[in-house]
């Protein structure tokens, strides 16, 4: 190992991927994160978009169900101003680990009734 890498903590990622980068892949990242953080592991999340121009009738950078999908649970949105983001060669390439998210047209209604507390 190098001298300058020699104390240094590596960062896993989970890189979530999802159509739009705007429901399920931004809620698994915000939530991902506060539990990564809180458990003291050095994993950090990322989201992208599969298909991001069919999210051309989302209103606002991330959906207002996932906001309050993590309020519910006493969370906040630390990447809630982030406008959604395809994914690109890099993002895969980088990340240590890849969940995709089931592509089924889901009402977003659907995904919060269903996911567990």
């Amino acid at each position: 190992m190098p001298r300058w890498l020699a104390g240094l903590t590596l960062v896993k990622t989970v890189l979530f991927l999802c159509t739009g980068n705007y429901y399920r892949s931004r809620f698994a990242e915000e939530l991902f994160n506060h539990r990564a953080a809180s458990a003291g592991i050095n994993w950090q999340a990322k989201s992208r978009a599969l298909a991001i121009e069919r999210g051309i009738d989302n209103i606002g950078p991330i959906s207002s169900i996932v906001l309050w999908g993590l309020t519910t649970r006493g969370l906040s949105a630390k990447g809630a101003n982030r406008p959604p983001e395809q994914c690109i060669s890099l993002d895969l390439e980088s990340a240590d680990y890849v969940i995709a998210w089931h592509a089924r047209p889901v009402c977003p209604h659907e995904i919060w009734s269903a996911a567990p507390e």
